[in-house]
């Protein structure tokens, strides 16, 4: 391995520190809304864990789907 013997601090640099779970959020809000600047775009997909973007979108899909379904209910009251 080429960077196994740099320092700490340097192997840091080399590689970005993974989003967390609210960042993650941000991003598929982003997404969903077609708002997110293609460099941004670019960052993203270097730091996010595709898992964790599969996960926090399969919940907004969920939650969209059941706050349709309560808008409907509402509305045919």
């Amino acid at each position: 391995m080429p960077n196994s013997n740099l320092p700490d601090t340097e192997k840091a640099i080399l590689k970005p520190e993974p989003y967390g779970f609210w960042r993650t959020v941000v991003i598929v809000l982003c997404g969903h809304l077609g708002v997110r600047p293609a460099h941004k775009r670019v960052e993203d997909f270097q730091r996010a864990n595709g898992v964790h973007v599969f996960a926090v979108a399969v919940m907004y899909f969920v939650l969209v789907i059941i706050g349709l379904i309560v808008l409907v209910n509402v509305i045919a009251g």
